[in-house]
């Protein structure tokens, strides 16, 4: 049996959580592995669990793929009795690891129903009316399986829902009915869990006046009264309120940062050995007694030798960490630990991690393992280094991180031909630079000889790259360090070239640089023949001043708008002034457009006038990769105003069009063509139905033309055979009913 058949990862640790998906999934419970991290934060859950004033709101703060959602599913699956056996299975899993914080869990929900979960997951759309949405489909399941009348609330919140704008008085009033209701039928409660409500936050950031923020904020605070059925409400994040708020004025900002201030955050990032735990846990084996012996002899020398280099993690011991990297095979030791840090660094935390576990592509864990040919075979440093660094250049944000990756990928460039295990060394030491020496895990000796096969080997790779002055030895950090000199600073050459850029004129940069095509109408070219289309053109507040002309064709006219004011102003004053050709969306996400474009004109200047980029790789990768990034955002930011059209209000001649969606665009498109060339008729004739028709087509429509003048009285003009003029007068002339015997 090969090694890769008798190595196996959980499917559960390789994908996302989706709430919604996996609420009921046993498999995705027994597959929760709870960290210290998730063991406090229900311990303030468990002293809530009263009817006192209490914080009962949290904030899951934390990057992409740190467990968050896991940890909501997991929390609301021990407080709820909806599905029996779950609830028993995490109360054991959590008994497990705190005997104590499961009985206080398990007192405080005493002889009751639990609580009643409802699960949301965010999205671009207003929040209050998707919030209410679950909460009564929630409620309908549970009564309607419950003997006797359904309570009134039920039927209050679907008026709410047929009905108009959601007002929070009446949301919160919802609420209080229908936790009475759930008291008469012996429930603790309500647990409400948003996962990404960032996606909420962004709609609301991005349509003035939408305040379902202020939604956020009472839920909170009813939720911290107590009562006999307590609201409990988590909601998870990848960063603070106020990031989400930085297009907003100083005002609405100020707003914001109140509403966060009702929930208690609660940092969600574990730490690396929690991390390797979990890790441990994905990982099965299939191994004879022997091989576990040999794994675990390497593991425990391993183990050691970090212990004396002080590289491993605080508070865990060389026994303990034996064992845990002897159940993480195939990563070596050393790899285990740089993994956790360099998917923090790079990519998406434990998602990221995971996904590496489980890939089969290029440079993937399975793919590496399928060359394993014993036991004694182990992941290291420079196969992670394959598959995370070199294929992710573009997920680095942080400059200085940056600028490492592009010292180590230049040296690899620039070292030439030299032996395999050269190479890898050179890899393992750029890859301990990325992630920054932690104690004593850095590009030391003593940890660089984990990732050598013998210390000979070692010291003859050191010495070469040494010679090739690819890395040097910091005597005073006891490290190695991959070395590439570069004087220039891109980030300070940034900095001053934001500046002397100053103010610009957004919409005519936009207009200039033409990043946006023509949007085809499809139902009207499909139906009419005419291939008609609209030419995108922006305009914001300093256009408008100048005034704007119709050109003669339709066009899609998009108003950055930059405040509040901006769009107030445009809507009472020029929205009705445009062409019937024109139709005019309002795109809230000006901001955001400025910034990017902001930084993709910052970066092209120093392109154009730093003369140092020519004669230094470091930099010049560094600024190529920087300015491709931002050429990409300021894309996806352009792109995202045609791909989610719903974002953006539309009108045509002074009134606002229904568009929530890419279809809905596309259909109001082609019934603004219709309305206005109402009187035009199908032609279905690519030949002549274009603007600029080719010389082919020119010379038949002569032909076409001179039979008309000619041969009126004949069938077909006179036409033998089928020649490409016959086809026009076809097309053109008879279909239509223009030529036709009286």
């Amino acid at each position: 049996m090969s090694i890769q058949q008798q190595v196996s990862i959980s499917a559960h640790y390789t994908r996302s959580i989706n709430l919604e998906r996996d609420s009921s999934s046993m498999e995705v419970l027994k597959a929760y592995v709870p960290t210290s991290r998730a063991i406090r934060t229900l311990d303030r859950v468990a002293d809530t669990l009263h009817d006192g004033v209490a914080p009962r709101a949290w904030t899951l703060v934390g990057p992409y793929g740190s467990g968050k959602s896991s940890f909501s599913l997991f929390a609301s699956e021990l407080l709820s009795y909806e599905f029996g056996d779950m609830q028993a299975t995490a109360m054991q899993k959590l008994r497990s690891v705190d005997e104590g914080l499961a009985s206080r869990i398990d007192e405080g929900l005493g002889d009751s129903e639990g609580f009643l979960r409802v699960l949301v997951t965010g999205s671009p759309a207003p929040m209050s009316r998707a919030l209410l949405a679950a909460i009564h489909e929630r409620a309908e399941e549970l009564f309607s399986v419950r003997r006797g009348r359904k309570p009134a609330v039920l039927g209050d919140m679907a008026k709410l829902l047929n009905g108009g704008e959601i007002l929070v008085a009446d949301f919160i009033d919802c609420i209080k009915q229908l936790q009475g209701a759930l008291i008469k039928a012996g429930y603790s409660g309500i647990v409400i869990v948003i996962d990404e409500l960032g996606k909420f936050l962004e709609y609301e950031a991005r349509h003035y006046g939408a305040n379902d923020i202020f939604l956020l904020q009472a839920l909170a605070e009813h939720a911290c009264a107590g009562s006999d059925c307590n609201l409990l409400l988590f909601v998870t994040l990848h960063q603070s309120f106020e990031q989400y708020a930085r297009g907003l004025g100083e005002h609405l900002r100020a707003e914001w940062a109140k509403v966060h201030g009702r929930f208690e955050e609660i940092p969600f990032l574990e730490s690396q050995e929690q991390v390797l735990r979990v890790v441990a846990s994905a990982i099965a084996h299939d191994f004879s007694k022997a091989q576990q012996k040999i794994i675990s002899a390497s593991a425990q020398s391993a183990a050691q030798a970090l212990a004396d280099a002080g590289a491993l993690p605080s508070g865990l011991g060389v026994k303990e960490a034996a064992a845990l990297f002897a159940r993480c095979y195939p990563l070596s030791p050393i790899a285990a630990l740089v993994l956790p840090l360099l998917c923090h660094k790079v990519a998406q935390n434990e998602r990221t991690l995971f996904s590496y576990l489980g890939s089969h592509e290029e440079h993937g864990l399975q793919d590496v393992l399928s060359r394993f040919e014993s036991e004694e075979d182990w992941v290291q440093l420079h196969h992670v280094f394959d598959y995370f660094v070199a294929n992710q250049a573009a997920s680095f944000g942080d400059q200085g991180l940056h600028r490492r990756w592009a010292e180590v990928a230049t040296a690899l460039d620039r070292v030439g031909d030299v032996p395999d295990a050269t190479l890898g060394l050179l890899k393992a030491i750029g890859l301990l630079n990325i992630v920054g020496a932690r104690d004593g895990l850095k590009a030391s000796e003593d940890v660089l000889q984990l990732a050598a096969s013998e210390p000979k080997v070692l010291r003859r790779a050191i010495s070469a790259l040494k010679k090739k002055s690819v890395v040097t030895f910091r005597k005073f950090g006891g490290e190695y360090r991959v070395w590439q000199g570069s004087d220039f600073d891109l980030e300070e050459a940034f900095v001053e070239a934001k500046e002397q850029l100053g103010e610009f004129d957004l919409a005519e940069t936009l207009n200039k640089g033409e990043f946006l095509p023509p949007v085809v109408a499809r139902r009207y070219t499909i139906r009419n023949g005419a291939l008609r289309f609209f030419t995108p053109q922006f305009v914001d507040a300093r256009t408008l001043s100048k005034g704007i002309h119709s050109l003669g064709q339709p066009r899609i006219v998009l108003f950055l708008s930059a405040s509040k004011d901006d769009e107030s102003v445009f809507l009472s004053e020029h929205v009705k002034s445009f062409d019937a050709l024109d139709v005019v969306a309002v795109c809230n996400n000006g901001a955001e457009l400025r910034e990017t474009t902001r930084e993709v004109l910052a970066l092209e200047r120093i392109g154009h006038s730093s003369q140092e980029l020519a004669n230094d790789p470091v930099a010049k990768r560094e600024f190529s990769d920087r300015l491709g990034a931002a050429r990409v955002a300021q894309k996806l930011a352009l792109h995202g105003l045609f791909e989610n059209p719903g974002l953006s209000a539309w009108h045509h001649n002074g009134k606002q069009l229904d568009v929530t969606n890419k279809r809905t665009f596309q259909e109001a498109l082609s019934a603004v063509l219709e309305s206005v060339y109402r009187r035009c008729p199908t032609v279905h004739n690519e030949l002549v139905n274009r603007d600029k028709p080719s010389s082919n087509a020119n010379a038949a429509r002569i032909k076409l033309l001179h039979a008309m003048m000619h041969h009126a009285d004949k069938p077909d003009l006179g036409m033998d055979k089928f020649p490409p003029e016959k086809g026009i007068y076809r097309s053109v002339l008879f279909q239509t009913g223009l030529h036709r015997e009286v």
